[in-house]
């Protein structure tokens, strides 16, 4: 099933809480949302890609309880910002890294546990959740512009490129690379590079560009010779998807990342 039909049918299961007074915890993260500034539609997108993730962990002891807690745990957001965001700022971005970081061409050996920690993290989101190659790459694009965000120093607006759902797996894919966001990755970085200082920030996120544009150009490549996901079913031949799944994401970040 296509991830829009999956994401379809969580936003009717959650409409539908919304129109009763029997699912507690649906109300009261719906209103808390909305205290965030999300308009209904946005807000009903978050919570029904919060409980798609519950519901698969949940399959055979659902119950309100267990979903309460399970909110407890979540980092609700309001993704809004200052500058909207379009497919067209995604490939000027693009023109941008190659011009100002290079490209690894042939050379994905220099950086080979790095992709990996990437690809392994959209693998599964393929697996689990039917991510499409497409939406992998709107993931990446959005992940690309919040980093170059940080360097401008502005903040942008999504709403018209990703929906929720996309959003919120595009903070778990900048959590594994971004020391701003995650602070083992600040550590594991911190005997290199004094991250509070600006000057410092081409170094940084050097190596993370070229990995999120190489990923982009592997997906227009495969995609283009294999068809639509085309990009999955040729990483899935080098990877162990089971062994991924059960195990806590890989950092982009080691202790020789900033060496290469």
């Amino acid at each position: 099933m296509a991830r829009k039909n999956v994401t379809a049918a969580f936003i009717e299961r959650i409409e539908n809480q919304l129109k009763d007074d029997v699912n507690v915890t649906t109300h009261e993260t719906y209103d808390r949302l909305i205290a965030l500034g999300l308009n209904e539609e946005r807000a009903i997108q978050a919570i029904a890609y919060f409980y798609e993730i519950y519901f698969r962990e949940h399959l055979d002891n659902y119950n309100e309880a267990s979903w309460h807690n399970f909110m407890l745990e979540v980092p609700l957001t309001n993704h809004e910002g200052e500058y909207d965001f379009d497919i067209r700022d995604a490939k000027k971005n693009s023109r941008y890294i190659t011009k100002h970081y290079g490209n690894l061409k042939n050379n994905v050996q220099k950086l080979e546990p790095e992709l990996y920690s990437i690809e392994s993290r959209l693998i599964v989101l393929h697996e689990q959740y039917q991510l499409s190659s497409r939406e992998a790459a709107k993931m990446i694009n959005i992940v690309i512009n919040r980093i170059l965000d940080i360097k401008d120093k502005t903040t942008s607006n999504y709403n018209d490129y990703a929906t929720e759902d996309l959003l919120y797996m595009a903070d778990g894919l900048e959590y594994i690379l971004n020391p701003y966001k995650n602070e083992e990755v600040a550590k594991i970085i911190e005997p290199c590079v004094n991250i509070n200082d600006d000057h410092n920030y081409d170094y940084i996120f050097k190596n993370v560009f070229i990995c999120l544009n190489r990923i982009l150009e592997s997906i227009h490549l495969w995609d283009k010779e294999f068809g639509v996901d085309g990009y999955f079913r040729y990483i899935k031949r080098f990877m162990n998807t089971s062994y991924i799944a059960s195990h806590n994401p890989e950092l982009f970040f080691n202790d020789k990342t900033l060496l290469k």
